[in-house]
């Protein structure tokens, strides 16, 4: 992914958006490597994902399965053909490249993204690039770094007869000896150089074209999460809607219901009224038969006793009646 795509760098431009959204301050100042893992932080919060450390877990997952052949292959040659040049080949010209080409062979569905945007299934038709890279967003220092040529130009070549006495000479020499190892080690400093350079603008490239390449999907997921809750705002609102018509019709059948009970109502309460009066009559005649079972009581042991004396009084009557016969029996007699 490259020298300065490590974790680091993405804990540092986390926390610099952090600082930068509290602070009000804007990326326009900032270098296009940390504008772009800037850029790449937002669009990885927009999925819904928190922190740096899962978007370095996400691109280290990824990390081989994206490969950019034809920048590639440049590079390397570059590399190898400032490696290998000697004292006696053509002038080595390192010119950095003013356009960056996205390989044609990148293929999107390497980039496993599935696994890290949830719910989304279905893939648009079209596709939208997002992120251009262009001359006008590359600082002052790599455009100062693509204007310069690194040029080793060794003198001609000389005859035979000739280079054989420059190096009897220069054998001879200890101060052209001495002189000839430094600037051999300058040349192999200059060519190391320059293989480092190539390799960090090759590493640079690659990690620009993932970085796009990652844009994209993460403008893909976007587009398909917001078709996605677009949709759901669809079915809600009809939700909404059937909601509000079954609410009117309830209201209605509440407001017919409401009407049917204030009538039963008023006739519940005269059907009331017109129990409690007859539940106090019931009282009152309740009240009136027992007064006239207690009076009829005691007329019924009025009665038992005028029985009782009639019934003693005819008994007495009896004996006295019956004393007489036989007392008038015996006078008769005698």
């Amino acid at each position: 992914m490259g020298l300065w795509l490590t974790q680091h760098a993405m804990h540092s431009a986390h926390e610099r958006l952090e600082r930068e959204s509290r602070e009000g301050s804007g990326m326009i100042s900032q270098p296009p490597d940390r504008r772009y893992l800037t850029c790449a932080l937002l669009a990885w919060q927009q999925l819904g994902h928190k922190g740096a450390d899962s978007l370095y877990q996400f691109v280290e997952e990824n990390r081989g399965k994206l490969v950019c052949k034809d920048n590639k292959k440049s590079n390397l040659d570059k590399i190898d053909t400032t490696n290998t040049a000697g004292p006696s080949s053509k002038p080595i010209e390192y010119v950095a490249s003013h356009e960056k080409k996205v390989s044609k062979n990148t293929e999107l569905s390497c980039f496993d993204t599935i696994s890290s945007m949830g719910t989304v299934v279905k893939l648009p038709v079209e596709t939208k690039i997002v992120m251009h890279v262009e001359n006008s967003h590359i600082c002052s220092h790599h455009n100062a770094k693509k204007t310069q040529k690194v040029t080793l130009a060794p003198a001609p070549k000389p005859q035979n007869d000739t280079l054989n006495k420059v190096d009897a000479a220069c054998c001879l020499d200890t101060a052209c000896l001495q002189r000839l190892t430094e600037l051999d080690t300058a040349v192999n400093e200059l060519r190391s150089r320059a293989a480092k350079l190539a390799r960090r603008e090759a590493e640079r490239v690659e990690l620009l074209e993932r970085a796009e390449a990652a844009w994209k999907d993460l403008e893909l997921g976007y587009q398909r999460r917001l078709n996605l809750a677009q949709e759901k705002e669809d079915d809600i609102a009809k939700q909404i809607k059937d909601t509000i018509e079954e609410r009117n019709k309830y209201k209605n059948a509440c407001t017919s219901l409401v009407d049917i009970l204030k009538e039963h109502g008023g006739i519940a309460e005269k059907e009331k009224a017109h129990l409690t009066t007859v539940e106090k009559e019931l009282c009152e005649r309740a009240c009136m038969r027992l007064q006239l079972s207690e009076e009829s009581a005691r007329h019924d042991a009025a009665l038992a006793e005028q029985l009782c004396r009639i019934t003693q009084l005819d008994r007495d009557l009896l004996i006295v009646f019956l004393v007489n016969t036989i007392d008038r029996l015996g006078t008769e007699k005698m």
